[in-house]
């Protein structure tokens, strides 16, 4: 590969943001394949402030999970 040192380049970059996407897609799909919730997703206020990664909402039992997401840095 010709570009390997650019394509290297841009993972380094961008490799936290990504990989705590992903992380979030994963435990939402893990939440929601229990199939305890009515309802889940995130919460976002305008400006990037208050972020909530997921809100999960048992109406039946009347209960709310709210989940933070973070990446364990390696010690």
């Amino acid at each position: 590969m010709r570009n390997f040192k650019y394509v290297k380049d841009i993972i380094k970059r961008d490799y936290s943001t990504y990989s705590g996407t992903i992380l979030e897609r994963y435990f939402t799909k893990k939440i929601a394949n229990e199939c305890n919730f009515s309802a889940i997703g995130s919460y976002w206020k305008i400006g990037n402030k208050n972020k909530i990664d997921i809100v999960a909402i048992n109406e039946y039992e009347k209960r709310v999970l709210f989940a933070e997401i973070q990446r364990q840095k390696k010690i």
